[in-house]
């Protein structure tokens, strides 16, 4: 995930915005990923980068609402595994 302050520009509202238009942009990419001009395969967007970025706001708007999964770090459990 992205950094956590990262987020801290954002207010709820404008991750829903982004949440949305993320979707949208990977809809349209999984369309017509890429074309071609005078010979050459030119591609429009990066698929994995939509997906990061789209997963990261998801992430942010499930940590502030507390929808998502609970998470066990190794810092949670004092260095042990």
């Amino acid at each position: 995930m992205a950094h956590a302050a990262a987020f801290r520009a954002y207010t709820d509202a404008e991750i829903e915005t982004a949440l949305t238009n993320w979707k949208a942009a990977l809809e349209a990419i999984r369309l017509s990923k890429s074309y071609s001009i005078g010979g050459r395969q030119l591609t429009r967007a990066d698929e994995n980068f939509i997906l990061d970025t789209l997963g990261s706001f998801q992430e942010e708007k499930e940590r502030r609402d507390g929808s998502g999964p609970s998470r066990v770090t190794y810092a949670d459990m004092g260095g042990r595994l």
